[in-house]
């Protein structure tokens, strides 16, 4: 939800370039996930709470970078590459490490392990679901506080 309207402040309003923008924001965040749920055997973390905290810190920096259109100079489009890069290494780390961890605290049972495994999955696939449907009204939201509530409407990427 926050990359098109990251785009706009990167752009200073540039919808073209904004729009052009957001697949390549998409791609290297999942670049970010490939390299965070391919890195388990070289890293594995064995607390969680520090990435989801960072998770919500990244979050939080990109409204306020968004509500408070501080951007400057062209090092804001490199910073806005970088931040999705780093939110995908995050929310891929995130995950890796939890099925991880719950596959080794559990090795002892195969059927629970593959319980918990199932519920975990489906549990991540209704968060997905529910940040999907969230990020659809936040989006036009931070598109109507950042272009004005008759632009953002016309907005087609």
């Amino acid at each position: 939800a926050m990359y098109l309207p990251l785009g706009l402040v990167a752009h200073h309003g540039d919808e073209a370039r904004a729009c052009s923008m957001y697949p390549r924001l998409q791609l290297t965040y999942h670049i970010g996930v490939l390299i965070s749920r391919s890195s388990l055997f070289f890293i594995v973390c064995p607390y969680l709470w520090p990435m989801s905290l960072l998770q919500a810190a990244n979050f939080a920096m990109g409204m306020m970078q968004i509500i408070k259109l501080q951007s400057s100079g062209s090092f804001v489009v490199l910073a806005t590459f970088v931040f999705a890069v780093w939110e995908g290494i995050l929310g891929g780390g995130v995950y890796v490490n939890a099925m991880n961890a719950l596959g080794l605290s559990l090795s002892h049972s195969r059927k629970l392990r593959e319980f918990a495994l199932s519920i975990v999955g489906l549990g991540d696939t209704t968060g997905i679901l529910l940040a999907g449907l969230l990020s659809s009204w936040m989006e036009h939201w931070l598109l109507s506080s950042y272009m004005g509530a008759a632009t953002s409407r016309s907005l087609k990427c």
